[in-house]
């Protein structure tokens, strides 16, 4: 499947999607503070669909993830050849992944699960010139003055320690 028929039937989906309540969780990647209030999420609304940050290139692999006998760590492997050069990417989910949270709770409650990131072989190569660069790197929040001036406020040194105190230590 390519990234046109993937847009072709996720707007096909799309209008069945609009009738029902729909939710958007923004996570931290490994954060047990997002895996746990997504769980609760989860088991409170009783989602028919989920999707989830991935490479929906590796949907087929969606079974294998939510088999019984599946543990963490494990780590979804994508591969990208050009040339003589062969690009490698890792997506790893830990027990406290919220993905591997998503996986785990579709699976008990009989929910549809989809990867929606494009695969990582849609993407450009490093050596790309135009480069697609993500405003979630954490470059951009190691420079963002609103995250510099919260941290400050709340006598943090960064914006990591701020994320700690604000969420990964709260008490719930």
């Amino acid at each position: 499947m390519n990234v046109e028929s993937l847009l072709k039937e996720l707007r096909d989906d799309a209008g069945q999607l609009w009738q029902s309540p729909l939710y958007f969780v923004p996570i931290r990647h490994h954060s047990p503070a997002c895996a746990y209030a997504l769980k609760r999420l989860l088991d409170e609304i009783k989602p028919r669909t989920i999707l989830i940050e991935g490479p929906w290139d590796c949907q087929r692999l969606i079974p294998l993830l939510q088999h019984a006998d599946t543990r963490p760590p494990v780590a979804l492997l994508t591969q990208k050849g050009q040339g003589e050069a062969l690009y490698s990417a890792y997506f790893p989910l830990c027990e406290y992944s919220p993905e591997w949270v998503a996986l785990r709770a579709a699976e008990s409650i009989g929910a549809e699960t989809r990867f929606i990131d494009l695969p990582y072989g849609e993407r450009p190569a490093p050596d790309v010139e135009e480069r697609v660069q993500s405003l979630m790197a954490e470059r951009y929040f190691q420079h963002s003055q609103y995250l510099k001036a919260i941290a400050a406020r709340l006598g943090c040194r960064d914006h990591d320690e701020g994320w700690d105190r604000l969420f990964e230590q709260r008490t719930l």
